[in-house]
C-alpha cells in the first residue's frame, strides 16, 4: 500500500464529487481510495491519518508545522524574579540576589576493548567507553562525592539519587533565606483571593490553582472580578517564578570544546588547584580498581600526544588513585564557578538563572552597557529576516595559489624569488565589528512604487502615538526622568499593569489614551459605531476607571492626554507642533538619484539590497583580490579545468553546492537563528513511537536498549533576536580584510612583492619577495607610511579603515597594549614553504637541510598573546614528498569518502603503504585517516609522530 497526499481540490463545491489518482503523471479513478491507501499525509504539518475524511477535515484548520512569533517591541533581556519584585514592591536584599548554590560533576570511564565493533572505511575502533565511576562536588556538602561501580546504570542511578539529595538541601536553605520574601508574595495573593471569593460566592479555603473555575462564568459578566482575576494571574506567574527560583539547583559538568579547555578555564579564575594525571590507556579493566600500587611511570604514557603527563615527576600515591584523579575535576572546577558568579553577580547578573553559556553571558554583557534599542523585524517585514537569514553567513575561506616555496617560486609572474611565507591574523575581529556603527532604534524601509518610480518609506510605527507623547512630557519637564517605551523601549510596569510613563522623581503615572482603543467619548458618534463596539468599548472604560482608581490608591498622581485632545494641541499649539515636526519628520518618496545621494553621505544607514558589478576596465585592478563576497550556488562549470577534471574523475561535485566566494558581480544581495533551535526528549519504547507519529518528528537516535533520544521542531518559534545586528558584524568583518588589502597592500606595497595564498576569516597569508612585509613598501610611499607612523605614539591610537592595521613599535608600553587591541593585524607565523590544498586544509613546514624537512606544529601559548612553535619532527625528503603527494591526491575538495577509496585503492594495490628506512618509517593507513611515522629506538619501532586528516573538518591536526 502507499501513502497519500491530497495535491489539488476543486475549487468550488459540488453535491456530487470523485476521487482521482494521479501516478507518474497518470490519472484513474478509484472508486475506494480508503482501500487503495495505507496512510494520508498533510502537505502541510506531515500529520498521517488513516481515513480521507479524516485528512479533509484537518485541512480545513491545519496551519503551518511551527508558529513563527514576530515582536512588536524592542529587544530586551529576559525579565528576572528581581525584576517582577521590583514591580510589585516587595523588597529584598543584595544577598538576595547572589545564587551560589550548585553541584559540578565528572565521569571517568574504561576504553574496554570490543571485538563486536568492526572498522568502517572512516573509522578505525579501539574500544568502547563504559563509565566507571563519577564525582561530584558542590557548596551544600563538605566533601566531594564519589561513587564508582562497574554497572553503569547502578552508577547513573546513584549519581541522581546524590544529585537529589543535593538540590534538597539546596531548596530548604533557599526558602529559609528569602522566607520574607515568600511571606510577602503569599499575603497579597491571600488579600486577592479573599476579595475574588467574596465576589463570586466561593469559599475561601480553596486551593489557588482550582480558583479559575469558580470565576469563569463570572469574568464576562463582572469587570470588577475580571480586574481582580487579572491581579490574581499576575500574582500567581509571580509565585510560579518564585518557586522554579528556590527550587531549582544548577548542575554542571564541564565539556571541553574548541572554544576553552578546563584546565584553561580554571587557570583563567585562578582556582587553588588544577587537574590530575591519569593512565587512560593503562586502565582498561575494572579489576585493575583491585591492585594495591600505582601502574608504573611508562604506562602514563598517551599516544595521542605522544608524550607522558607527568613530566617524570612521578611519586607514588598511597591513596585511591581513581578517587584522587575523579575529585581533582570538581573539587576546583567547584572553585573556579564560584569565582565565576562572584564576578558576574558584581556586574548584576545572576549567571546560574540566566543561563550558563558564553554566548547567553556575552549577550547580556553587552546589552547591560548600552541603553541603546534594537529593533527586530516586525510580522509585516518577515520577508527581510527570511534574505538575511538566508544570506547571513561566516567569513571567507579563499585559496589564491597553491604553492610557495623560499628560494624557489617566484612572486607571481615577476622575477622575484620568495624569500619568506608570512601568515598574519587579526585580533579579537569579531570584537572589533561589535564596535563599529550598528542599526539602532525604529526603522524604515523603503519599497520600490514602479508606478511613481520613486521609493516610498515605510517606518516600523509602532507606538507612534505613545512615543510624541512621552518625548513631550520629557521636553516640558527637564527635571523628570520619564521611563517609557521611548526611552527604554518598554513600558513600566507598577505592581500587576504597565504604564505608558513613570517619573521617579515626581512619583507621576504618564498615560497616551488612544481613542478607538479605550473608547473615548468622541468614538460613540462614529458612524460606523457597532452594538459590539459599544459593549467592548464600555468594558474597557470601566477597566481604565479601576485602573485609575487603583493607581490613585497606592499613591501615584496621573497625568492622561486622549489622542483626540493631542492632535489638537498640535494644530493650536506652536510647541507641541515644533516638537513632532522635528522629532518625528514626515519622510517623502524620494527617486533612486536620492536615495543613493541621501546612502553616501550617511544621511540614511542600514541594510541595502542592490545589484552590484566592477566595471570592466577595472577588473584589472581588482583581480588579485576581488572585492565583492557572495554566498551562491557553485557547480563544475564555475571551477577551473584542473579542479573541474579532478571532480569528474572522483565524481564530486555532483550538484550545485552553496559557498561563499569573491566575485566582480552581485545580483540582488545582501545570528541566532531560532528558526533552527530544537528540543531533544529522551523517552522509552511507548513514548519514543508516539513521537515519531508527531508533526514536530526530526530526528531519532538509539542510546540504550529501551531509550532513545529523540529530537523535535519546536511548536513555536519567537523571532525576538535583531538578527540584523549579526548580519552586520559578519560583514564588517570581511570589510575588514578588505580595508588591509586595498588600504595598505594595494595602496603602499609593491604588487610583484608580494602574493596572496590563502585566506580565511581573519587570517591572510602570503609570500613576500623581502623578508620583511615593512620592506615590501613602494619606496615612493615609504614618506608617507612613515609620517602616519610619527603619530602612533598616543593613547588614542586605535584599528581604523584607513592607516592603523598593524600593532605599534614605538615604546613597550604600547607594544604590549597593541597585543590586545581589537582589528590590529599581527604576524601569525613564519615558514618556507606553504601547500594550500582546498579551504582551510593547508600544510606549512620548515625546511632546514636538503636531507630532511622539519614539520612545525604552531599553537598559541597560555596567555594567548605570542604564537610559539614546538614539537619539530626531522623526516627524510623523498619520505615526504611521497605522504605529500598522497595528501594532496586525497584532500582536494574531498567530498564523499566513498569516492576516493575507489581512486585510492585504484592506485595501490591495497590499503597501505609501507615505506622502511633505516632508522624510520612511515605508514599510511587509509582506515583510520593519518599518517604515523615510527622512529627505530635500540631495535624497536617507537611512535614518534601521528598525523590526523580530519576530513570532515577541513583541517590536518597534528600530534606529536
Amino acid at each position: 500500500k502507499f501513502i497519500g497526499e491530497l495535491v489539488r481540490r476543486s475549487i468550488d463545491k459540488f453535491d456530487n464529487k470523485i476521487q482521482l489518482l494521479r501516478y507518474n503523471n497518470h490519472i484513474c479513478y478509484v472508486d475506494n481510495i480508503d482501500a487503495f491507501f495505507n496512510r494520508f499525509r498533510c502537505p502541510t504539518c506531515d500529520t498521517f491519518f488513516k481515513r480521507s475524511f479524516n485528512l479533509n477535515r484537518h485541512l480545513q484548520l491545519c496551519k503551518e508545522k511551527v508558529k513563527n512569533v514576530y515582536p512588536k517591541n524592542v529587544y530586551s533581556l529576559r525579565e528576572t524574579l528581581f525584576d517582577k519584585l521590583d514591580n510589585f514592591g516587595i523588597p529584598y536584599t543584595d544577598e538576595q540576589k547572589l545564587f551560589n548554590n550548585l553541584a559540578v560533576y565528572d565521569f571517568e570511564s574504561i576504553c574496554v576493548p570490543n571485538s563486536e565493533l568492526e572498522p568502517t572505511a572512516t573509522t578505525t575502533w579501539i574500544g568502547k567507553h563504559v563509565p566507571i565511576s563519577v564525582s561530584i562536588s558542590s557548596n551544600l556538602i563538605d566533601e566531594p562525592l564519589f561513587l564508582c561501580d562497574e554497572n553503569p546504570q547502578q552508577l547513573v542511578i546513584s549519581f541522581v539519587t546524590e544529585l537529589e539529595n543535593i538540590a534538597e538541601k539546596s531548596k530548604c536553605e533557599m526558602k529559609a533565606k528569602f522566607s520574607q520574601v515568600e511571606s510577602a508574595i503569599n499575603s497579597k495573593l491571600s488579600c486577592i483571593m479573599e476579595k475574588l471569593n467574596q465576589r463570586i460566592g466561593g469559599s475561601i479555603g480553596k486551593k489557588f490553582e482550582y480558583e479559575d473555575e469558580c470565576v469563569e462564568d463570572e469574568e464576562e459578566k463582572d469587570v470588577s472580578t475580571q480586574f481582580l482575576q487579572i491581579q490574581k494571574n499576575q500574582y500567581l506567574d509571580l509565585r510560579n517564578h518564585f518557586d522554579r527560583y528556590i527550587n531549582t539547583l544548577p548542575v554542571f559538568g564541564f565539556n571541553s570544546g574548541g572554544a576553552t579547555s578546563l584546565d584553561s578555564f580554571l587557570k583563567a579564575y585562578k582556582a587553588s588547584e588544577t587537574k590530575g594525571y591519569f593512565p587512560y590507556e593503562w586502565f582498561d579493566n575494572p579489576e585493575k580498581l583491585e591492585y594495591t600500587s600505582l601502574p608504573p611511570y611508562e604506562d602514563f604514557f598517551s599516544k595521542l600526544r605522544n608524550n607522558n603527563p607527568l613530566n617524570k615527576e612521578y611519586c607514588d600515591y598511597k591513596r585511591d588513585f581513581l578517587q584522587w584523579y575523579n575529585n581533582k575535576d570538581v573539587v576546583p572546577t567547584l572553585d573556579a564557578m564560584q569565582k565565576m558568579i562572584k564576578f558576574y553577580h558584581d556586574k548584576d547578573i545572576d549567571m546560574l538563572k540566566l543561563g550558563c553559556t558564553l554566548p547567553n553571558l556575552a549577550n547580556i554583557c553587552l546589552h547591560k552597557s548600552t541603553s541603546t534599542k534594537f529593533y527586530p523585524f516586525c510580522e509585516s517585514d518577515k520577508d527581510l529576516l527570511e534574505k538575511i537569514r538566508a544570506d547571513m553567513t561566516g567569513g571567507p575561506s579563499i585559496v589564491f595559489t597553491r604553492k610557495a616555496v623560499v628560494g624557489k617560486t617566484t612572486i607571481r609572474n615577476s622575477q622575484n624569488v620568495c624569500k619568506s611565507i608570512v601568515g598574519i591574523d587579526a585580533s579579537q575581529l569579531y570584537p572589533f565589528s561589535m564596535c563599529q556603527e550598528m542599526p539602532t532604534d525604529l526603522y524604515t524601509r523603503w519599497d520600490f512604487d514602479s508606478d511613481n518610480q520613486r521609493f516610498k518609506p515605510r517606518s516600523n510605527r509602532t507606538r507612534t502615538f505613545e512615543n510624541m507623547v512621552m518625548s513631550y512630557f520629557q521636553s516640558i519637564r527637564p527635571d523628570c526622568k520619564i521611563e517609557s517605551f521611548h526611552t527604554t523601549g518598554k513600558q513600566k510596569k507598577i505592581d500587576c499593569f504597565s504604564v505608558d510613563g513613570f517619573c521617579a522623581h515626581c512619583n507621576t503615572v504618564f498615560e497616551a489614551m488612544g481613542c478607538y482603543f479605550h473608547f473615548c467619548p468622541c468614538q460613540e458618534v462614529r458612524p460606523s459605531l457597532t452594538d459590539e463596539d459599544i459593549a467592548r468599548g464600555t468594558k474597557k472604560r470601566e477597566m481604565d476607571d479601576l485602573r485609575r482608581d487603583y493607581l490613585l490608591e497606592k499613591g501615584y498622581k496621573l497625568e492622561e492626554i486622549w489622542e483626540c485632545k493631542w492632535w489638537q494641541e498640535f494644530k493650536t499649539n506652536e510647541r507641541v507642533k515644533k516638537h513632532v515636526k522635528s522629532n518625528f519628520p514626515y519622510q517623502r518618496p524620494l527617486k533612486q538619484e536620492d536615495l543613493l545621494d541621501r546612502i553616501q553621505r550617511g544621511l540614511l544607514f542600514g541594510y541595502v539590497q542592490c545589484d552590484l558589478e566592477v566595471p570592466t576596465e577595472l577588473q584589472s585592478k581588482f583581480a588579485n583580490f576581488p572585492p565583492i563576497f557572495k554566498n551562491c550556488q557553485v557547480e563544475r562549470n564555475d571551477i577551473g579545468e584542473l579542479m573541474k577534471e579532478y571532480a569528474e574523475e572522483n565524481k564530486l561535485l555532483k550538484k550545485p553546492q552553496r559557498m561563499l566566494i569573491s566575485s566582480f558581480k552581485l545580483e540582488n544581495g545582501t545570528i541566532m537563528d531560532r528558526s533552527r533551535h530544537t528540543e531533544t526528549l529522551y523517552l522509552g519504547d511507548e513514548k519514543t513511537h508516539k513521537a515519531i507519529n508527531g508533526k514536530m518528528f526530526k530526528k531519532l537516535n538509539t542510546v540504550a536498549q529501551d531509550l532513545y533520544e529523540v529530537e523535535l521542531l519546536k511548536a513555536k518559534v519567537e523571532h525576538r533576536e535583531p538578527i540584523i545586528v549579526g548580519f552586520f558584524i559578519l560583514q564588517y568583518a570581511k570589510l575588514r580584510m578588505l580595508e588591509l588589502y586595498y588600504n595598505f597592500f594595494d595602496k603602499f606595497c609593491d604588487v610583484n612583492k608580494f602574493e596572496e595564498l590563502e585566506m580565511d576569516t581573519d587570517s591572510l597569508y602570503i609570500a613576500l619577495a623581502e623578508q620583511d612585509l615593512y620592506d615590501c613598501i613602494l619606496p615612493e610611499k615609504r614618506k608617507e607610511w612613515n609620517e602616519m607612523r610619527a603619530n602612533d605614539c598616543t593613547d588614542k591610537f586605535k584599528a581604523d579603515a584607513v592607516s592603523n592595521f598593524f600593532p605599534r613599535t614605538c615604546c613597550a608600553k604600547h607594544i604590549k597594549h597593541d597585543k590586545r587591541e581589537p582589528g590590529l593585524f599581527k604576524e601569525e607565523f613564519r615558514c618556507t614553504e606553504m601547500l594550500c590544498l582546498c579551504n582551510e586544509r593547508t600544510i606549512i613546514y620548515e625546511t632546514y637541510t636538503s636531507q630532511n624537512i622539519v614539520i612545525v606544529q604552531q599553537s598559541r601559548s597560555s596567555d594567548y598573546e605570542d604564537w610559539e612553535t614546538k614539537n619539530h619532527i626531522s623526516i627524510p625528503i623523498d619520505v615526504f614528498h611521497q605522504m605529500q603527494l598522497y595528501l594532496f591526491q586525497n584532500m582536494i575538495n574531498r567530498e564523499n569518502t566513498s569516492h576516493t577509496i575507489e581512486a585510492y585503492e585504484k592506485q595501490y594495490v591495497t590499503d597501505r603503504l609501507q615505506l622502511d628506512f633505516s632508522t624510520r618509517k612511515v605508514l599510511y593507513n587509509y582506515d583510520c585517516q593519518s599518517v604515523q611515522f615510527y622512529e627505530n629506538q635500540e631495535g624497536s619501532w617507537r611512535d614518534l609522530a601521528l598525523i590526523e586528516v580530519a576530513w570532515e573538518m577541513t583541517t590536518i591536526k597534528f600530534f606529536f
